[in-house]
């Protein structure tokens, strides 16, 4: 997917979907995933992770497109806001 380009717009829709997605879901998680960082994609929940940068990784180069949200799953979501769809964060 590499010269791709996906508009701002595209992201955001993404991540509003993502969000509202992960909000329903967000009461029936296992309590195994409290705390650690769900990555998300097309309103499905792909995966949990310890740490942001672990999520951030995985998401980088698993989807290109960056069409994917990573959300901290607490008992009330926290919004990443555009940290959502994968901003690199140091070495990530």
């Amino acid at each position: 997917m590499r010269g791709v380009k996906i508009s701002n717009a595209n992201r955001q829709d993404e991540i509003d979907q993502n969000l509202a997605f992960f909000l329903a879901q967000l009461p029936g998680l296992p309590a195994a995933a409290n705390g650690k960082f769900a990555l998300l994609r097309h309103q499905t929940i792909v995966e949990y992770y310890d740490t942001i940068v672990d999520a951030l990784k995985v998401a980088n180069a698993t989807y290109p497109d960056r069409l994917f949200s990573i959300q901290q799953v607490t008992e009330a979501a926290t919004d990443l806001g555009y940290y959502s769809h994968a901003v690199p964060l140091g070495a990530a």
